[in-house]
């Protein structure tokens, strides 16, 4: 169900709590980890948590990790929603760039992933329904696909066809309809890639922990931001937890 505001409190509390457990079991208190840890909910533009001083932006690392953490987030099913298809979630990130997500980082990902991920489920206007394996080069809603299932559902011969392909007339052969959920079909979609076979979806596991929503992503129901009064803004500071707290002086 919905989280108390001490709840998100005490969600909003692992970054700090988090790097200051590497840096108490770690042997380096350079390690890599400990910014990334840190900083991924802290915004490109200093505006999420915890609040960072005397630096302009996230490092690099932590960028990164924070344009993954969202996409990996909304594609993922939640205790209070399913999962989000993968275009929604570049839908998110692109919003979001320039505020909470580094817009360099944003654009390589999407360019990247494409609109389509290699290896996710499409259905065709045709009715087929494919497996993408191949972005095209500027075309990023025309993957390179292959035909898994015909026009009436039924397991076809894997025929790799290119949707930036014309007909005589000028028009697209191919368009995608819409991204597919494997459980939707129910297809192990390991066994595809593998083998190229159909085979039905190996049971669903749990649903994934709770998720502070990212930038242009709507809340989950009862959320509170209690991020938005931390340091410099105007709120009281949280208690420092010394069993979990990085080993500065106090």
């Amino acid at each position: 169900g919905a989280l108390s505001e001490e709840q998100w409190r005490l969600i909003q509390k692992h970054p700090v709590d988090g790097a200051g457990l590497i840096l108490i079991t770690g042997q380096d208190l350079f390690d890599p980890a400990v910014s990334i840890v840190l900083e991924h909910h802290a915004g490109y533009d200093l505006g999420g948590y915890p609040h960072l001083t005397a630096r302009p932006r996230p490092a690099m690392p932590s960028r990164l990790v924070a344009v993954a953490d969202c996409f990996d987030a909304v594609t993922s099913k939640r205790s209070y929603r399913q999962a989000e298809e993968r275009r929604q979630a570049l839908s998110i990130l692109q919003a979001g760039a320039g505020r909470g997500f580094d817009p360099v980082v944003v654009r390589t990902f999407v360019r990247m992933l494409g609109i389509f991920p290699v290896g996710s489920l499409v259905e065709l206007d045709t009715g087929e329904v494919g497996m993408v394996i191949r972005n095209h080069d500027r075309l990023l809603a025309r993957p390179m696909v292959r035909i898994v299932l015909d026009a009436t559902g039924t397991p076809a011969e894997p025929v790799e066809v290119d949707l930036s392909d014309r007909t005589s007339q000028g028009s697209y052969a191919r368009s995608v309809r819409r991204s597919m959920d494997p459980n939707e079909l129910g297809v192990d979609m390991l066994t595809l890639v593998v083998s190229g076979e159909v085979e039905p979806s190996p049971p669903e596991g749990p649903t994934g922990l709770v998720h502070e929503p990212s930038h242009g992503e709507a809340p989950p129901p009862g959320y509170v931001d209690t991020h938005a009064h931390a340091e410099g803004r105007g709120a009281e500071q949280l208690p420092i937890d010394h069993e979990v707290s990085a080993p500065f002086p106090r």
